[in-house]
């Protein structure tokens, strides 16, 4: 075992065993009348019977390939339900990740117990699996955290005879950690067998840490509702694509141009969010200026409250040197996951909307969700020619969100005559028709996929297996017209309505003009 893992092992037992929990019984407060009401999503519980480890997951997809690769055979069902989104008086659950074991920790006000245990104990927070109470509610069950002394690992439970069959063999309670809705059919727990210890090196003895005083907890954070609008009372708002700003890495102020007249422009479009395509530089990673430029142009979205959700493009990446061409002598296909000065540039400290991330540290994958129109939307932005590992993080994302209408992101998806990308571009590892098949076609609340990097504007419509309508859009332009993509979404009335507008000359590219009906939004 390494340093850290050994350190995470004792420390955060010793971190959060002092965390005092909430009295179940005694402490218990009337909810809203809608708090169990709205939490109706299932959320599984699966067990590893050798290592005595326990998965939470909305995913019955993630439950299969639990079982199958990682273990966890004794699968029990739902056990309780949870929001699958943001709800009033609800707080999101966020699983972390250390040494093959899981623990699920929930964001509450004033609690720095995610915060210590990613930067003091070295574990990772991989994604938020789900919304609950953060305090006791008479409609409700609470989820139980327990440690074993000798396995070093932790469990969730509901069930209050699986807990004390638990406790009877050595594990110890540390009481509820979140409040859930009760399963109406959960299955009847059966006698838990003694755990076998597993080999573990010999513990430096532990320290209790004294609670400390509770301080804000720091990004990835779940973001709060927007602001009530008129847009969320007709269904109606907007968005804005921006196309490769590569060629826009000169003596040019195109790039802010454009940011800037979006922020002068966000009430009059009820402009919601800024999505970036990828290649924002074109050599970024060997010429640090450019990222001057391009982190300059976006912090206007920044201080202008536009949220956005950034691509990486091939241009972006250490695939590509000066002039722009690909580096020689270089695994291309090893180099084009690197990408240091990208992630340095747009960190998820950036960006508070990100809730989770593939890899810890770097935001090439990552999700981001808001309200507007009425309905909730979650943004899925996608490396390029993404890893098959990728593709199946993305299917457990978009599966544990069922409540959510899914935006892809990603630079390469369709060709100029809105084709949809059969290669992979030469060095990435699948191709945009793989991830179509894999991922964007599979899932029935998949709405619209954007990207960039070759022609100039173009769209397209797909019917997933679910029936479900998904529009996809191109806008790469490579062009010194500055132009940007706005979409409107009528949710009330389930269309699209693409317009390509140029801000150097306030007029539209009326041959771009689009409209697309038939997207049935969940509200």
């Amino acid at each position: 075992m390494h340093v850290r893992s050994a350190l995470a092992s004792i420390g955060l037992a010793a971190l959060v065993a002092t965390t005092a929990a909430v009295p179940a019984a005694s402490a218990a407060s009337a909810a809203s009348p809608n708090t169990c009401d709205s939490m109706r999503q299932d959320v599984r519980q699966s067990v590893n019977p050798d290592s005595q480890q326990s998965l939470l997951t909305a995913s019955a997809n993630e439950t299969e390939r639990a079982a199958s690769v990682w273990g966890f055979t004794d699968q029990r069902g739902s056990v309780f339900e949870a929001a699958s989104s943001q709800r009033d008086g609800l707080v999101p659950v966020y699983r972390l990740y250390e040494n093959e074991r899981f623990v699920w920790i929930p964001e509450k006000h004033g609690s720095d117990e995610i915060e210590r245990a990613q930067s003091v104990y070295g574990w990772d927070l991989r994604k938020v699996d789900f919304w609950a109470s953060p305090s006791p509610i008479d409609c409700g069950v609470g989820v139980h955290r327990l440690w074993s002394d000798e396995l070093k690992t932790f469990r969730m439970e509901v069930d209050e005879a699986r807990i004390a069959d638990l406790t009877a063999t050595g594990w110890r309670d540390q009481g509820a950690r979140f409040w859930v809705s009760a399963e109406d059919d959960v299955t009847e727990p059966s006698p838990e067998p003694a755990p076998e210890p597993a080999p573990v090196p010999e513990p430096e003895p532990e320290q209790p840490v004294e609670p400390e005083q509770p301080t804000e907890p720091t990004p990835p954070v779940e973001p709060a509702p927007p602001a009530e609008s008129p847009a969320d009372a007709d269904g109606v708002f907007s968005f804005a694509v921006i196309p490769d700003t590569q060629m826009e890495m000169g003596k040019t102020t195109r790039f802010a141009d454009r940011t800037r007249w979006l922020v002068e422009n966000k009430d009059a479009l009820d402009l919601r969010y800024a999505l970036h395509t990828g290649d924002v530089t074109n050599w970024g990673e060997v010429d640090p200026a450019q990222y001057t430029v391009a982190s300059d142009a976006m912090k206007v979205l920044d201080d202008g409250g536009i949220p956005a959700a950034i691509a990486i493009g091939n241009h972006d990446t250490s695939a590509v040197c000066a002039g722009g061409k690909a580096c020689p002598g270089k695994d291309a296909r090893k180099t084009v996951r690197d990408t240091p000065l990208f992630n340095e540039t747009f960190p998820a400290s950036r960006y508070p909307n990100i809730s989770a991330v593939y890899e810890t540290g770097r935001v090439d994958n990552n999700v981001q969700t808001f309200s507007a129109g009425g309905a909730d939307f979650l943004i899925l932005t996608l490396e390029l020619w993404p890893r098959v590992e990728v593709v199946e993080w993305a299917k457990d994302v978009v599966a544990s969100h069922p409540d959510h209408n899914v935006i892809v992101n990603t630079h390469s998806y369709l060709e100029s005559d809105a084709s949809i990308m059969q290669s992979n571009g030469g060095y990435g590892a699948t191709s945009p028709q793989y991830l179509y098949d894999e991922l964007i076609s599979q899932y029935a609340n998949i709405r619209m996929v954007f990207s960039g990097h070759v022609g100039m504007s173009n769209q397209r419509t797909d019917v997933g297996v679910h029936g479900n309508t998904i529009a996809s859009f191109l806008g790469g332009f490579h062009s010194p017209a500055n132009p940007v993509k706005l979409v409107e979404v009528d949710v009330d009335s389930g269309s699209l309505t693409a317009k390509v507008f140029v801000p150097q000359t306030d007029t539209y590219e009326t041959q771009y003009d689009a409209t697309i009906d038939g997207i049935d939004f969940i509200q």
